[in-house]
């Protein structure tokens, strides 16, 4: 399996919702506190940091099969970590480069070619553009073709879908793309340009929560603030 068509089979996987004994462990508690319809909202919760899923492995590997480390001092040097913890110094043309396959197989892979074609392969409702991480955000435009653009855009508009592709600006990245067109109104005409977000690893949530049943958990006692100290003020931007 090539490092594109393992990327093609994570775009294609059905989102799974897995719950784990520690799904509710951790994390900062907050209480949160809003106003909607007339009704205030305070609730008991925790914030917690959303980990990603690498969806394509890529590691160095030496002349003996040995994991390689990166140095920089003065020059750049390349260590070939071997099985009984030893390090021995290679050339970067010894460094194999292999991608790490579900199964736990390695096989070798050759640099990408920066691609000249964006290609989107599926389309999603765009809910679930949420899936991913986004590492950088692209505008995506055209100064010639913009009217068949936009006939593209209006489709997704009336779905609220989003479209997934894949692109590579060269080397052993390569990324999941997700693009759907935002639109403004400007002294009565209409103006839109396509948000691309640029992911190579997926979001894995574990708190889902039941809707129909409470969650509870121990109660623990909360850090005392220092008197005296000022506040940070904050303001809404």
């Amino acid at each position: 399996m090539s490092l594109l068509e393992q990327l093609r089979r994570e775009v294609e996987q059905v989102s799974r919702i897995g719950i784990s004994g520690d799904a509710y462990k951790g994390g900062f508690k907050v209480r949160v506190k809003a106003e909607l319809d007339g009704r205030q909202y305070s609730i008991d919760a925790k914030i917690r940091k959303v980990k990603g899923r690498q969806m394509v492995v890529i590691e160095r590997r030496g002349p003996r099969g040995g994991r390689v480390e990166g140095h920089y001092q003065g020059k750049k040097t390349y260590l070939e970590v071997l099985e009984d913890g030893s390090k021995q110094e290679i050339s970067e043309d010894q460094i194999r480069y292999v991608q790490i396959l579900p199964n736990g197989e390695e096989i070798e892979v050759n640099p990408l070619p920066r691609f000249d074609t964006l290609e989107f392969v599926k389309v999603i409702p765009r809910v679930e553009a949420e899936d991913y991480i986004y590492e950088g955000v692209y505008e995506l435009f055209s100064t010639r073709d913009n009217l068949e653009l936009w006939d593209l855009a209006e489709k997704l508009i009336e779905r609220d879908e989003a479209l997934v592709g894949l692109y590579s600006f060269g080397g052993f990245k390569a990324y999941t793309v997700i693009a759907y067109p935002v639109v403004k109104e400007v002294d009565g005409r209409k103006y839109f340009v396509f948000l691309a977000y640029f992911c190579s690893q997926k979001k894995e949530l574990k708190a889902w929560m039941p809707t129909d049943a409470r969650i509870e958990e121990p109660k623990r006692s909360r850090k005392r603030v220092r008197k005296g100290a000022k506040q940070v003020q904050l303001s809404l931007l």
